[in-house]
């Protein structure tokens, strides 16, 4: 996830966002399936994530 811009990592979870683009992946596994999604889904997922 070096081509990302800014990154946050917590719990074992690296977030890395492009542009047009945010990455997910294991932090301790790195070789692992990344998952990609919109921004948007990226923001409604946040937005479930902290009201649930």
């Amino acid at each position: 996830m070096a081509e990302g811009r800014a990154r946050v990592r917590a719990a074992g979870v690296e977030v890395a966002h492009t542009p047009g683009t945010v990455l997910v992946r294991d932090s301790k596994r790195p070789e692992y399936a990344r998952l990609a999604v919109g921004p948007g889904a990226w923001t409604g997922f946040v937005a479930h994530a902290v009201t649930s």
